[in-house]
């Protein structure tokens, strides 16, 4: 029987499966990743990463697609790892906004949402580059689409988006000449196509899907096919933010969580003192214009209740002169 409705449960399913197709073969991810840095270590970012999200999908206990894929997101953003493993808790992120509010959804809402993944990915990232895992997401996402218009079966809408996804990481080789220096994929559209692999794989499958445990496998290397890149003082570093107010009068509406990542691999390290400089100035800056404000805002205050203080003190004494003249006058 084909399954046109997506709810919870088999999204769920899908994404503890992509998560373990991709840790079953991060190693070959890793192999494949030149790009931007050759430290071979995107496969093991995105598996951390669809793993935190599908141990936070795991623990709930609705029949909704949003509140799985919302679920979903979440871990996803408190487990990414690295550049690649951010750029997938994007793409899952936009995916829950475009499930948000529905229980169940057929290809053309599924459609939508990868969309939205997409729009959101893209804009996580300062400078996007092509031939990268955005590439593949957004063709992907097109091919969703337009398999949306010609079918409601989700298992041959998936096998088409895959289909598609896999052309369009062939050519990301000639798109970077890193890539095409190493004669690789891109490794980050790689694990993607893992992951919906593994989601369509759970399809075939009636048993009840389990996280796996982290899994050793030989691999080939293709780092020695690039350039010795130097990598000095090479970081990535992720920073949640939790904020319960408004500051300069701009709302952060997402669930009270705003997350702000910086990630860098620069082996310059003017540029890294730059930034942080810019960065603490204007921390310091916020700061102190916000204590202008609160101190401006206290003398106001204060000026105002020792004006009232005098007026009425006034208003008081000519009172009372008042009455005091004319008692004088009536006696």
């Amino acid at each position: 029987m084909a399954l046109t409705k997506l709810n919870g449960l088999i999204l769920k399913k899908m994404m503890i499966a992509g998560a373990n197709r991709l840790n079953e073969n991060k190693h070959i991810v890793d192999a494949l990743n030149v790009f931007p840095v050759p430290d071979g270590d995107t496969g093991t970012n995105m598996s951390l990463t669809a793993l935190a999200a599908a141990k936070e999908g795991e623990k709930v206990n609705s029949l909704s697609v949003s509140e799985v894929a919302k679920a979903i997101s979440n871990g996803a953003l408190r487990g990414a790892r690295g550049n690649s493993g951010v750029i997938t808790s994007q793409i899952l992120r936009g995916f829950a906004k475009g499930l948000q509010g529905l229980e169940e959804a057929n290809t053309k809402e599924i459609a939508q949402a990868l969309q939205q993944a997409v729009k959101t990915a893209y804009k996580a990232v300062m400078k996007p580059k092509e031939g990268t895992i955005l590439t593949v997401a957004k063709a992907c996402a097109e091919s969703a689409l337009k398999a949306a218009e010609t079918t409601e079966d989700i298992d041959v809408f998936l096998q088409k988006i895959i289909e598609d996804g896999n052309a369009m990481l062939l050519q990301t080789t000639e798109m970077l000449a890193v890539l095409k220096q190493a004669g690789v994929v891109d490794a980050g559209g790689k694990g993607l196509l893992y992951l919906l692999e593994g989601a369509l794989q759970s399809r075939n499958s009636i048993d009840v899907i389990k996280i796996e445990e982290d899994v050793q496998t030989p691999h080939e290397n293709f780092l020695a096919s690039v350039e010795n890149t130097s990598i000095t003082f090479g970081y990535c570093t992720e920073f949640f933010i939790l904020l319960k107010k408004w500051i300069f009068f701009i709302s952060f509406s997402e669930a009270k969580i705003i997350w702000f990542y910086w990630c860098i691999w620069f082996s310059n390290w003017n540029f890294r003192k730059w930034f942080r400089w810019c960065f603490f100035c204007f921390l310091y800056l916020r700061n102190f214009f916000l204590f202008c404000f609160f101190i401006g805002s206290a003398f106001s205050l204060f000026i105002s209740v020792v004006c009232s203080f005098f007026i009425y003190k006034s208003i008081i004494i000519n009172n009372s002169r008042l009455c005091n003249n004319r008692f004088i006058k009536a006696s």
